[in-house]
């Protein structure tokens, strides 16, 4: 059974893999929206397909967020690469998402590449995570 309230951004792992199919078969990025109470509003399939990640401006993805009326956000997509070979575009992409965010006034609670249920990396916590469900 899905969280509606998300604690910990990593209550919201299990939703990305559940309700957006993530997996090494196809790239895919979502977002969950988040209301002042940390109760989810919606998870949003923002793209899908080879190279997702450079395909979805950030743009798009806060004009999403804004029109869901969005008062935080996590940002998670899926990766085919290990996380032992996470490359610049990771964490270049990631640093102009948080500024874009904090200039729109929107909060970001996490950002994270999925490999796997057992397999999650942090961008704006900088930690790999494990989990053992």
């Amino acid at each position: 059974m899905l969280k509606n309230k998300i604690i910990s951004s990593e209550d919201s792992i299990d939703i990305f893999i559940e309700v957006l199919k993530m997996n090494q078969k196809e790239e895919v990025v979502g977002m969950i929206t988040l209301d002042y109470n940390n109760r989810m509003t919606a998870i949003v399939e923002l793209m899908r397909g080879k190279n997702a990640l450079k395909k979805i401006g950030t743009d798009d993805l806060f004009n999403k967020a804004f029109m869901l009326d969005a008062f935080s956000i996590i940002l998670a997509y899926n990766s085919p690469i290990s996380i032992k070979n996470l490359s610049n575009q990771y964490y270049e992409f990631n640093e102009f998402f948080l500024s874009e965010a904090e200039r729109l006034q929107i909060d970001v609670k996490d950002h994270f590449i999925i490999l796997d249920k057992n397999n999650c990396f942090s961008l704006k916590n900088n930690c790999k995570l494990w989990f053992y469900n």
